[in-house]
């Protein structure tokens, strides 16, 4: 049975080294458990990214052998994504009115980064598929 002590699993299961890079202030509570898949074809390159101080990532990797990498103290909060883009940026399709519109959604002041990705991602569930 793995055991939590001062942020970090204690068990010889879990290879615990934690980057202060991807680690962004204390959790106050847990709100959910993001679960994603990296665009790295390795966990090797997503810890040297993290090594060489990347600032978004997770809390735990999970090798495609099953190794379990901890790489961030669990009392403190992740950011599991970069930099917002929706999908008409990344297709190079958006028209000047629509850019304005997501603009105004990612740099919406007094809204914090959570609460502005969501309504990105609200905005874009909302959109027609084609």
């Amino acid at each position: 049975m793995s055991k939590v002590k001062d942020g970090k699993v204690v068990d010889k299961i879990v290879d615990v080294k934690t980057y202060a890079s991807i680690e962004h202030g204390n959790i106050n509570n847990i709100t959910s458990i993001v679960l994603h898949r990296t665009d790295s074809s390795n966990a090797n390159s997503t810890i040297q990214a993290y090594a060489k101080g990347k600032k978004s990532g997770a809390h735990f990797l999970i090798d495609k052998a099953g190794k379990i990498y901890q790489t961030a103290d669990m009392k403190k909060l992740c950011w599991h994504i970069g930099i917002l883009l929706p999908r008409c940026q990344i297709e190079k399709n958006c028209d000047p009115k629509e850019l304005k519109i997501i603009t105004a959604l990612i740099h919406e002041k007094g809204l914090s980064f959570g609460r502005r990705a969501r309504n990105l991602s609200r905005y874009e569930t909302g959109k027609i598929s084609t």
